[in-house]
């Protein structure tokens, strides 16, 4: 037998008298609520474990001890630079020192990626590069040491484009005149010395020989030679060609 109920209150007083069954649908807000109440339970329930856990480990006392000292100021560590490295900045000083032209540091530290011994493998690995501001630092300890240990600096070149101008000389001189101009036109065309790397070209064109065939190559490719074969001994002749153009051997 069904009873029909117009009000909650009425419903709420039938079903108080006697027994009753009673199907209740739960609304959308209703299992909400529920959900949330048990998220929130659960949640309560795990931060209550994780204090637990936490205060039977600060019984127990810290994991790890720092060391004495550790708040201590160190001195910074610097890497000291290979044998290999300095020997490459000093050939390179020694040239600028001889030449009277100073290495781009920023030219030498992108050369330094690039360089290669002998036989054509290159000299450093990435953990040898130097930065440009490092390079700086080493010519100037270079230039300190030898200023200080009382190396003179060495004579530049005469500069043969000068022309005297002594009285005693004749005012209009055809010879002297074509001479002058030849002179001029070589040193314009090509300045000593020639160097590749950290290589006096000038100084090594007797023992170019001696260099491994991608070394050789790489100096013809440097110098934007046109050599007649690409067999080491025809890039050597290519070389020693190019060579003899410049001003030191003319003046022998």
């Amino acid at each position: 037998m069904f009873q029909l109920c117009v009000t909650p209150t009425g419903l709420a007083k039938h079903q108080a008298s006697g027994a009753h069954r009673t199907t209740v649908k739960m609304t959308t807000s209703d299992r909400v609520k529920r959900m949330y109440s048990s998220h929130v339970k659960d949640a309560i329930s795990e931060v209550e474990h994780n204090m637990e856990q936490q205060e039977e480990t600060t019984a127990a006392g810290p994991s790890y001890v720092l060391p004495c000292g550790w708040a201590l100021k160190k001195k910074p560590t610097h890497r000291q630079n290979s044998k290999e490295v300095i020997a490459y900045i000093q050939a390179i000083f020694d040239i600028g020192k001889k030449t009277k032209e100073k290495a781009n540091a920023t030219t030498v530290s992108q050369d330094m990626r690039t360089a290669t011994d002998d036989d054509g493998n290159l000299l450093f690995s990435e953990k040898d590069w130097l930065q440009p501001n490092q390079v700086k630092n080493l010519f100037s300890s270079m230039a300190k040491k030898a200023k200080t240990s009382g190396q003179k600096r060495l004579v530049s070149e005469t500069d043969f484009g000068q022309k005297s101008t002594d009285a005693d000389e004749p005012e209009d001189n055809p010879e002297e005149n074509e001479m002058l101009q030849n002179i001029i036109e070589n040193t314009t065309a090509m300045t000593h010395p020639v160097i590749f790397q950290n290589i006096n070209l000038c100084e090594k064109r007797s023992k170019l020989g001696k260099y491994g065939e991608k070394k050789v190559k790489s100096m013809v490719e440097a110098l934007e030679l046109s050599p007649t074969d690409t067999n080491k001994w025809s890039l050597v002749d290519c070389l020693k060609e190019y060579l003899l153009q410049c001003p030191c051997c003319k003046k022998k």
